[in-house]
């Protein structure tokens, strides 16, 4: 809305004006006239002949004429500046005294836009949006003073990384990210995280891990669904694998669940590719390095939130399979996959596994995919108490009632967990005979 100020609107206005102060004037009720533009200003009667003698020579019929034409044409969100700097310059050539002239001059504007809000919404509107743009232009110079800023202090962080890089170690470097990883960019966090894959460790504080772990939390929520980034941030959690537990390490997971490739490497470097393969002494001492993170790695296969689709995680699988035959060693394809479905997720019917999961077994009954199911859903129960039996009991129950929920459908399923829930009946027997022994 930017229409111009109209010849009628103009001298209605200032017309009104003259009206509106000759009639305060005969009455002598100058304080009507700021009802809404706040506190009266003038309190004796001295101050207010100077008042009504100098306001009454400002708004002459001759002044407002000139006044008015100097208006005309104007765009209605100027208005209020316009007018303002008008009655000022107008007060200041009546030798009216420049504080009264900036106090009157603002009292009056606002009574002027009182009046306008009575006679013409429109304009009213125009004025207001004004405002706003002003108070906006404002907000984006104040803003602006604030970036300028904040730009200044992350170039004074980066430096003071920068300068960590060159002559600090692991510990200081990562106490320094800690501290300044809210006053940065997450860009520059990403990209100055992985300096510490060229730092040494000296003096530790032992706070070194905590700092990874809560940088890291910040990078992963950011950038993990980012695939070149995750790639990059996976593969600094595996150099940090012997500090960080399978959970905390968000990226590989999603590589891993993504695609076999990553697996399939450990795999290579960690088994032989004929079982008659001499011993390679470079290889084995590789493989005592990744050892401990390949046992860390436990996930189902293009698992995300809880749901696995059949086609993803049959497309996995056939490529995982495939790179274990270029490496020689499909041998191992039912142990190491049986391995990773035990971490499948519950089915939408309540029984576990998933019917995605279900399906691959189905189409794999392999006697060493069930057993290394069976073995890695037993060690996923991990340290518990001794009770004379009676957890494991319960154990068998429950395997037992998924057994029998899966087997008319999911039969070679259903075998792994009649397994389970035998061994747990077994296991149940000798705890009991071995409490009844000691008491």
């Amino acid at each position: 809305m930017n229409e111009t100020l109209k010849d009628g609107t103009i001298d209605l206005l200032l017309d009104g004006v003259k009206k509106k102060i000759d009639s305060v004037k005969e009455n002598f009720k100058w304080k009507r006239l700021f009802v809404d533009t706040g506190d009266f200003f003038i309190n004796n009667p001295d101050m207010l002949r100077e008042f009504e003698n100098d306001l009454y020579s400002v708004f002459s019929e001759d002044n407002l004429y000139r006044l008015a034409q100097k208006l005309k044409n104007k765009r209605g969100y100027e208005f209020p500046q316009l007018l303002y700097k008008e009655l000022h310059d107008l007060m200041i050539c009546n030798e009216i005294p420049e504080r009264e002239a900036e106090t009157y001059s603002y009292h009056f504007v606002q009574v002027i836009i009182n009046y306008l809000e009575d006679n013409d919404q429109e304009k009213t509107m125009e004025i207001f949006l004004g405002e706003m743009r002003r108070e906006n232009e404002g907000n984006f110079t104040e803003l602006k003073s604030t970036l300028e800023a904040v730009v200044e202090k992350i170039n004074a962080y980066i430096w003071a990384l920068e300068e960590c890089k060159k002559y600090g170690s692991l510990n200081t470097y990562l106490e320094l990210l800690y501290d300044v990883r809210n006053k940065i960019l997450m860009q520059e966090l990403f990209d100055n995280i992985f300096a510490i894959e060229e730092l040494k460790n000296n003096n530790s504080c032992g706070m070194e891990t905590y700092y990874l772990r809560e940088i890291l939390k910040d990078l992963q929520s950011v950038f993990i669904m980012d695939d070149e980034k995750c790639v990059r941030l996976a593969n600094l959690e595996w150099l940090c694998r012997n500090v960080l537990e399978w959970d905390e390490m968000k990226c590989l997971q999603r590589v891993m669940k993504t695609d076999s490739a990553f697996y399939a490497e450990l795999v290579k470097i960690l088994f032989k590719g004929e079982e008659n393969e001499p011993d390679d002494e470079e290889k084995r001492n590789l493989a005592s390095k990744v050892y401990d993170g390949f046992y860390k790695a436990k996930f189902c296969p293009t698992e995300q939130d809880g749901k696995v689709v059949y086609e993803d995680i049959r497309k996995w699988i056939d490529d995982f399979k495939e790179r274990l035959i270029e490496q020689k060693q499909e041998r191992l394809f039912g142990n190491l996959i049986g391995h990773l479905l035990a971490y499948a997720p519950i089915g939408e019917d309540g029984y576990s596994p998933c019917e995605a999961v279900r399906k691959i077994i189905e189409e794999n009954p392999l006697d060493t995919l069930k057993n290394a199911y069976v073995i890695e859903e037993e060690n996923k129960r991990g340290v518990h108490t001794a009770d004379a039996g009676k957890s494991e009991l319960i154990l068998s129950d429950r395997y037992k009632k998924n057994a029998e929920g899966l087997q008319e459908h999911y039969p070679q399923t259903a075998e792994i967990y009649f397994t389970l829930s035998d061994n747990y009946k077994r296991e149940a027997a000798y705890e009991r005979k071995r409490a009844e022994d000691e008491w």
